[in-house]
């Protein structure tokens, strides 16, 4: 018996983890298609797929009316084709006549954000920036780091120089994204040392040194980032010590939005302040650097042309099973992924 099926524009790549034929997870299948997930080095996220048994088994599925998933049909009794496919009775010959590459343009409707992007007016009202104590404690991260150790070793209590600038979330925004992350670590010596190591009994997490290995010498070294960081909850502390409700700045956790201990997370900072941007989608689209080759750019294999079914069945079978897709009267239907598909000929003979 022999089904022949014209087929056209059907993907050969998959844009879901998984596979159809096992069981949905409760989440659903996951999304793997986002520039993020396509041009992740650890995992293979730009799935191929051709025409497989399986395919060819689907289709004859949904030929004759049965619309459950594959793995739901061969774990039931009534499995109309488990004859067949035990006894391997059906083969096939995909006969594609044009294939492209194309690139198109996903809708991405997992509701993930932009990690650098964000939307709508600046709130610069809540208590971070309009608390009467911010400006004090945003200062903090405003000076340079002698200017900090300093404060540190004096725990706060000298009489120091007013440091200008503009109370407003994207002047702290900047100064996270720019020139914060950009000192040069500092000799664990003097009042570096000093103010390091009070940082090191007031904040348990606080882990700024490293280790600078050179030929002729190895060098301890205080990472800046890491200092301003705890610095600043230092003088949480030290605010709170003067009675002053420093919850009004903190979440729940103790935690002031966008720095950790050690490290600062901008886009998680200025989020509080607006609404994170939703990611509106990507194209599919995959880079890869093969030596030799150079760069390499993978994007949606389209395909077009005709798919033959061979099944091994008596006169009678065959009459019955084209009898069957008959009465199911399916007219057309997606091959593989997506496309439209439909069947061209069916014919009852024997084709060995």
């Amino acid at each position: 018996m022999l089904i022949t099926v014209d087929y056209e524009s059907s993907y050969r790549n998959s844009f879901l983890d998984g596979s159809n034929n096992e069981p949905i997870p409760k989440k659903g299948r996951s999304f793997c298609a986002s520039s993020k997930s396509l041009n992740d080095t650890k995992k293979v996220n730009y799935k191929k797929r051709e025409i497989t048994i399986d395919t060819v088994m689907g289709v004859l599925n949904r030929l004759i009316g049965d619309q459950r998933k594959l793995f739901q049909s061969r774990e039931s009794r009534d499995y109309y084709f488990a004859d067949l496919e035990r006894d391997s009775k059906i083969s096939f010959d995909d006969k594609p006549t044009r294939i492209n590459d194309e690139l198109i343009y996903l809708r991405n409707i997992s509701g993930s954000t932009d990690p650098s992007g964000y939307s709508g007016v600046i709130n610069d009202t809540l208590p971070l920036i309009t608390a009467p104590f911010a400006r004090e404690l945003w200062e903090t991260i405003m000076v340079s780091p002698d200017e900090l150790c300093h404060r540190i070793t004096t725990n706060f209590a000298g009489t120091y120089e007013a440091v200008e600038f503009e109370m407003h979330p994207m002047a702290i925004f900047d100064r996270m994204s720019g020139s914060l992350q950009k000192y040069k670590p500092l000799p664990y010596t003097g009042v570096f040392k000093a103010a390091h190591d009070i940082l090191q009994e007031a904040i348990p997490k606080f882990n700024a040194l490293m280790v600078k290995e050179t030929k002729t010498k190895s060098e301890t070294l205080i990472k800046t980032t890491p200092l301003y960081c705890s610095a600043l909850y230092f003088k949480l502390i030290e605010l709170e010590s003067r009675g002053i409700d420093i919850s009004v700045v903190t979440e729940k956790s103790g935690a002031i939005k966008g720095f950790s201990k050690n490290s600062v997370t901008p886009k998680d900072f200025i989020a509080k302040f607006s609404h994170e941007k939703k990611v509106w989608g990507n194209p599919y689209l995959m880079e890869t650097r093969t030596k030799g080759e150079g760069r390499m750019r993978h994007s949606l294999t389209v395909a077009s042309g005709s798919l033959d079914i061979i099944i091994d069945v008596p006169e009678e079978r065959a009459i019955e099973i084209k009898s069957m897709i008959e009465d199911a009267r399916l007219s057309t239907f997606y091959l593989g992924k997506k496309g439209s598909a439909y069947v061209s000929k069916i014919s009852t003979r024997s084709q060995q």
